[in-house]
């Protein structure tokens, strides 16, 4: 490496972000394999459950992303993921059918103390 790059905090940490995540990535991934699981879930779709398994009701696609700190357009492709592999559905709120909110399936619920496990391990 150059002594450009070797002195910049900025790529380092950038840097280190990427490796953390990528090895967080891959203990998700091991823990789907292991639990026989036709999906994997991803850093991105961990922030989404364990967000969604802490409020314990249903959250709207904007609490998401401001409590994630991510894009609406960013949080509705990982929720339709996630919905896709069955871990959420999204239905209309029972007070006010124009609001939408996200939920956890059975699926997670039962799946969720073990990932939990999981992750603290790795943290």
């Amino acid at each position: 490496m150059s002594e450009l790059v070797d002195n910049q905090i900025g790529y380092w940490l950038f840097y280190s972000q990427r490796c953390v995540a990528y090895a967080f990535a891959e203990i998700l991934r091991g823990f789907c394999v292991e639990q026989n699981k036709p999906y994997v879930i991803t850093p991105s779709q961990w922030g989404t459950l364990s967000l969604l398994y802490e409020a314990g009701e249903g959250v709207t696609i904007g609490t998401i992303s401001q409590r994630r700190g991510l894009d609406p357009p960013t949080v509705t492709g990982i929720v339709k993921r996630l919905e896709q592999s069955g871990l959420v559905e999204r239905l209309h709120d029972s007070k006010d059918r124009r609001v939408v909110k996200v939920y956890l399936t059975d699926e997670a619920k039962g799946l969720f103390p073990a990932l939990l496990e999981v992750v603290l391990a790795y943290n």
